[in-house]
């Protein structure tokens, strides 16, 4: 399965570098040993991750000092590329890790550094991988985000996603698809409690199929990753939103209404036309969240994080 990349917006002026304009191809052998061809700025990525990646694997010679936005993108970039997987999935669960970075007189951070929580990130990811309770079970996607520098160190987080059990294809919503609208409540009926409900019954199908499949033969990357926080007041008429004095029920018909609505108003509608899409982005990711099964204020709802892209094609990072 292919692997993905994703790197942060931090890394501004790195990422304007790799995409500037440029029409030079270079050859490079993808795993089957065929040729492929891949951009000049796609092959300026994958020599710096194949060089950090035998950092890791080697160590290295001499003291080497990097900025704290370079060691995030570094450290996400590999971490997605060689660990997380494409693939679809019917559930999801996440993980968020803080890691911390010493932070020289200069304002830069030890390689040496970077590399152990690079091995902290992955023996992280194994441990949490092996507490999911089924046999189908990958990391999708690890998202770092800056939060603070700290007593002279750099603080960062690692949220990762995982996917669980296959979903090759998801069944078209039905007329006994009458859930309640979160928590994992289940049907309307009483039936499937703990099982799903109207949040879970949404995102799984947003999230299917999750990615394009490449013609390229190399691996799917994905840099520039933007997270976008939408809550039902932004859109009042497509986010379930219901004030009630128990768990409200959303029929069939409402669910295909906010799925419809979903894709075209909110996920892949660009910004400058009122959706969440912003230029030149793609979906990768949508979790959907609700709120106590009793509130006190008697006011349930959707909100949604949804996560873009950029995406491009690098060849394989040897193992």
């Amino acid at each position: 399965m292919k692997k993905i990349i994703i790197t942060t917006i931090v890394t501004g002026i790195i990422i304007a570098g790799f995409f500037a304009c440029n029409k030079n191809y270079v050859t490079s052998p993808d795993n089957n040993k065929k040729t492929v061809k891949y951009t000049a700025e796609e092959m300026a990525i994958w020599h710096k991750l194949v060089n950090f990646n035998n950092k890791i694997k080697t160590g290295t010679r001499d003291e080497e000092f990097i900025t704290p936005d370079s060691a995030m993108w570094y450290l996400e970039a590999l971490f997605n590329v060689t660990q997380a997987t494409d693939t679809t999935y019917e559930k999801t669960a996440i993980d968020t890790t803080f890691y911390s970075l010493p932070v020289n007189d200069n304002g830069m951070v030890n390689m040496n550094d970077v590399i152990s929580v690079y091995n902290q990130m992955v023996t992280n990811m194994n441990n949490y991988l092996n507490s999911i309770p089924s046999a189908y079970k990958y990391l999708i996607l690890g998202d770092v985000f800056n939060t603070s520098t700290r007593d002279g160190g750099f603080t960062f987080g690692v949220e990762d996603t995982y996917g669980i059990d296959p979903l090759i294809c998801y069944d078209s919503i039905g007329e006994d698809d009458d859930w309640l609208y979160g928590n994992m409540l289940g049907k309307c009926d009483g039936t499937h409690q703990w099982e799903s409900d109207a949040s879970q019954e949404l995102k799984k199908r947003f999230n299917n199929p999750h990615n394009c499949t490449s013609n390229y033969g190399g691996d799917t990357v994905q840099v520039s990753i933007i997270s976008k926080y939408v809550d039902e007041t932004m859109y009042p008429d497509y986010i379930f939103h219901k004030h009630d004095t128990v768990a409200p029920c959303i029929d069939d018909d409402s669910l295909r209404y906010f799925l419809s609505k979903g894709h075209s108003e909110i996920i892949y509608k660009y910004e400058t036309d009122g959706g969440q899409r912003p230029a030149g982005k793609d979906f990768i990711n949508i979790e959907i969240w609700t709120n106590n099964p009793n509130p006190s204020d008697n006011y349930y709802y959707h909100r949604y994080s949804i996560k873009y892209a950029t995406i491009i094609v690098i060849p394989p990072i040897p193992e």
